[in-house]
């Protein structure tokens, strides 16, 4: 009887273990997370979603509760500190707590519309575990961060630059452009578009045609935010920031020249000597 028992315990302790190893697996769980974004895809059209709903809420509910698991497990196999030690732990476990919560409420009935596509936007977070399995992850990370930490001081004068301009644009296109420049933050909106070089004439000539004074003035801010923030602010910042980007590509050639010019260092260092024992030589020949 007790061999049984332990046998029924040991079988329980493999199924586990292995249940375990499955829901740890990076790849499955990439798997699932690709899954579900795409039945959350088909299930945003409205004929899928009406046909076929049911079915996609209870995959996507059945894929959540995977992930949750996976998060359990990882934390009872090794300790909180060593686990939330990783950015990517940290905000998974933070997907999965936002998913469970909308799951326990799913389940009593007690959840919104509102908490639909908040459930929704959690699973579709999840896509960004996939960023794991990028070449050089590591890599691009710092870079990102050594490029950002770059263009800061860039990035604040180009929003100082933006909310100037803004107020500029306000105060004297408020009454005459209402609908790009009615307040502070359509102005920022219709600025921002400018710094993106992206259709800048349109808002001049709309205003010209329909008959707005003062057109030359309005034709100089508008050049003047387009040359200050968009040809001179972003194209500089875009330069410091790929120049950061791709800052540590040759490393390794760097290395390898470094290691050339020390050898040849030593073989220099190598030749004199030999240089000076001739010499000696030399010398003790001829006395």
């Amino acid at each position: 009887m007790n061999n049984d028992v332990q046998a029924q315990n040991h079988l329980r302790l493999r199924l586990f273990s292995y249940l375990g190893s499955i829901l740890t697996n990076e790849k499955f769980i990439t798997l699932t997370v690709l899954l579900n974004a795409t039945i959350l895809f088909f299930d945003s059209f409205p004929n899928f979603h009406i046909a076929y709903g049911i079915i996609f809420n209870a995959l996507g509910s059945m894929l959540s509760a995977l992930f949750v698991l996976e998060i359990t497990c990882k934390l009872s196999t090794v300790k909180p500190r060593t686990f939330f030690s990783s950015i990517g732990n940290r905000f998974d476990f933070i997907v999965a707590c936002l998913i469970a919560y909308f799951l326990f409420f799913s389940l009593s009935n007690e959840v919104s519309a509102a908490d639909i596509v908040l459930l929704r936007l959690a699973r579709t977070v999840k896509l960004i575990k996939t960023f794991k399995f990028v070449p050089q992850q590591k890599r691009i990370y710092e870079g990102l961060l050594r490029a950002i930490k770059a263009t800061g001081a860039i990035f604040l004068l180009l929003f100082l630059l933006l909310f100037i301009y803004s107020m500029i644009g306000t105060f004297f296109f408020a009454d005459t452009l209402p609908e790009h420049f009615g307040d502070p933050l359509k102005s920022m909106y219709s600025v921002f578009s400018i710094f993106m070089i992206e259709g800048w004439n349109t808002i001049p000539d709309a205003a010209i045609e329909n008959g707005i004074e003062n057109a030359s003035w309005l034709r100089t801010y508008f050049i003047l935010v387009l040359v200050s923030g968009g040809v001179i602010g972003m194209s500089l910042a875009n330069a410091i920031f790929i120049d950061e980007m791709v800052l540590d590509n040759n490393d390794e050639l760097e290395a390898k020249l470094d290691r050339l010019i020390e050898i040849q260092e030593q073989q220099v260092k190598s030749f004199e000597a030999i240089s000076r024992d001739i010499e000696n030589i030399q010398s003790k020949i001829i006395n």
